[in-house]
């Protein structure tokens, strides 16, 4: 499932993630405007948003940039790069799909940005090799080619709920019933 991106300007970072199915809040003609590299450097994702992006690999030679991407988002060789980056995810959905000298993918990887709910974020995702890590509310899995990830749901609404509970002191006291004595 793909969703189209739409970018915000913001006085702090220049710019913010979520998903539309409208353009109008992202000016596409200004796109020479944006710096790539500054963007990469302050690239933690807008949480204010209810779905932040993400790239994932939907091909078997893994998840790598070319070497036009790495030159455009300021990117040595072997660095780690987040998966959630905002210039990452911006620069995945504006020029996927292009070919050539401006192919943003290596041989044989193809990134696609995905949504994920900013409430699952729990901090930058590297790139490793092998397999990713499984965080403590989503985890990709890699299925022959496609990476996807997985939510748990049940398990961020438990905690969700016993967060609740402690701010509102109901889960400090533990009553102990005993049948013989009713205490």
């Amino acid at each position: 499932m793909r969703y189209k991106i739409k970018y915000k300007k913001n006085k702090h970072f220049g710019g913010s993630v979520s998903s539309s199915d409208s353009d109008s809040d992202y000016d596409r003609d200004n796109e020479t405007n944006y710096n790539y590299r500054e963007q990469f450097r302050n690239g933690k994702p807008d949480l204010s948003e209810y779905e932040i992006g993400i790239v994932l690999n939907s091909s078997e030679g893994g998840f790598d940039l070319s070497d036009y991407a790495r030159e455009k988002l300021g990117v040595e060789q072997y660095q780690k790069i987040d998966r959630f980056n905002w210039a990452l995810v911006r620069l995945v959905e504006k020029e996927g799909n292009n070919q050539g000298a401006t192919n943003i993918n290596r041989e044989y990887s193809e990134l696609r940005v995905e949504s994920i709910p900013s409430k699952y974020y729990d901090g930058p995702l590297f790139v490793d090799i092998g397999q990713p890590p499984e965080r403590k509310y989503y985890k990709i899995d890699i299925n022959f080619r496609d990476e996807f990830f997985t939510t748990y749901y049940e398990k961020y609404k438990n905690d969700q709920e016993l967060k609740q509970k402690k701010k509102e002191g109901r889960f400090n006291k533990i009553i102990i019933y005993d049948e013989w004595n009713n205490i």
